[in-house]
């Protein structure tokens, strides 16, 4: 009885050892298997300290450059994911996004945690990084980069607070290719960047609800007739984005609409790569951006250092 009570002491100390959850120690995440399917997810991931947890990423995760040099397997194509490569990698936890959360029951079907970043809003945005974290055992650090964006998000909100709201169109997707802009689509009042729009102080010029990203046509747009033009043109347009050749062919774009306001004005602004599309921790940087080009006369008041802007209307 004695050795039973001893091994029952024994068993006991154990557990209290054992890990709660995945980990109990604040910010080790070595007992995680991440897969991330978002390249959005894969940015907060790294910015929260977890990118040694990933055991595999998309094929579109291509920021930081940590993405490459940890070498970390491109498993899946973000909007499928088939059981067997789960059973390969056996992740212990998948992050999703708003764009294929309908994955989300199949893969908890398999007995695997499943965490969705929702980025409806900037809120829920920030709300999604404090949650990984938590979940992480990186609170603290999530709760930093979440407050940091709150903040910086006010302080742009009160720099502008007051000023005229110029109408602004944000163009999201076109072929770039073409060489007259024939049709594209822009940021509706349901969209993410309705919001970017209204803290930068400006107005979104396209106010019809309940169509999150129309797709206008050339003589649409010229009716919407907006005061500026924020032109965003991601990786997947299958250009070398900084080739001097292609900034000029998307400036040409513009130029065969000089009846728009905004051309007239020179007020179409060129955003390139993959950071505007990505609502994650560099959303600050995009604000930025979209407030130097909604209100130039702000530009000493904000943090120019990540800004790259090129303005296609000169």
């Amino acid at each position: 009885m004695r050795f039973l009570r001893h091994l029952h002491l024994l068993l006991f100390l154990v557990l209290l050892s054992l890990p709660a959850g995945f980990s109990s120690q604040a910010g080790d995440t070595s007992a995680f298997r991440v897969l991330s399917m978002s390249p959005a997810a894969t940015e907060v991931l790294f910015s929260l300290g977890a990118g040694d947890a990933l055991v595999g990423v998309t094929r579109f995760c291509d920021y930081p450059p940590d993405v490459f040099q940890k070498e970390i397997p491109r498993l899946t194509n973000m909007l499928d994911v088939s059981p067997e490569m789960l059973l390969t990698v056996a992740p212990d936890l998948v992050v999703l996004d708003n764009l294929n959360f309908n994955l989300k029951d199949r893969i908890e079907n398999l007995g695997i945690d499943v965490f969705v970043l929702r980025s409806d809003n900037i809120p829920t945005l920030c709300d999604s990084i404090e949650g990984l974290g938590s979940v992480l055992n990186l609170r603290e650090r999530g709760s930093e980069i979440a407050s940091s964006i709150r903040s910086e998000l006010e302080r742009i909100r009160l720099l502008t607070n007051g000023l005229p709201r110029p109408r602004v169109a944000i163009a999201v997707d076109r072929d770039v290719k073409d060489p007259l802009i024939h049709s594209l689509y822009i940021a509706g009042r349901e969209s993410f960047y309705d919001e970017l729009i209204n803290l930068s102080g400006g107005e979104n010029a396209f106010n019809m609800a309940g169509v999150t990203y129309p797709r206008m046509s050339a003589e649409g747009l010229l009716a919407l007739d907006p005061d500026v033009i924020i032109d965003i043109v991601g990786s997947h347009a299958g250009y070398e984005l900084n080739s001097g050749a292609i900034q000029s062919a998307i400036q040409n774009q513009w130029k065969s609409l000089p009846e728009l306001k905004a051309v007239r004005g020179a007020r179409v602004y060129l955003v390139q790569g993959d950071e505007a599309l990505r609502p994650g921790p560099r959303i600050i940087g995009v604000l930025r951006r979209f407030a130097i080009f909604i209100h130039p006369e702000l530009a000493s008041e904000i943090d120019t250092r990540p800004l790259n802007k090129t303005t296609c209307s000169k």
